[in-house]
């Protein structure tokens, strides 16, 4: 993982993920390289071209592994706050359970109370 910027002199390491355009020049590069190869029978071009193709595929590739370590980064945060969230939900359901049957105890209390007052209407 790098931290060290572009250099517009293209002698710096580039930084992680690559930006899009300089993503898009890497790809576009490497489709011309490629075109290139196939249209070239000479053997020490084709060494260079297939050469500087893997060097920018490397790149890719680890522009690639960058970002799905972010993926997964993200998803791990994301999950931790899903399971988190999921844990307060349940506390809350447990909670909210007892007072849904205190309630219904109450309730039951209540019902006795004005069944009593409705036959007994001077208690």
């Amino acid at each position: 993982m790098s931290t060290t910027t572009t250099n517009p002199g293209g002698t710096g390491t580039p930084t992680f993920p690559l930006p899009p355009d300089v993503r898009t020049a890497y790809e576009d590069t490497y489709a011309k390289l490629q075109t290139a190869i196939e249209s070239s029978a000479d053997p020490v071009l084709l060494t260079l071209l297939n050469d500087s193709r893997m060097a920018i595929a490397d790149v890719i590739t680890a522009d690639n592994q960058y970002r799905i370590s972010q993926d997964d980064a993200s998803f791990a945060a994301l999950n931790k706050k899903f399971t988190a969230a999921n844990d307060s939900l349940k506390t809350l359901q447990a909670q909210m359970e007892g007072i849904a049957k205190k309630v219904g105890a109450v309730a039951s209390a209540l019902a006795a109370v004005n069944k009593l007052v409705s036959l007994v209407p001077h208690v």
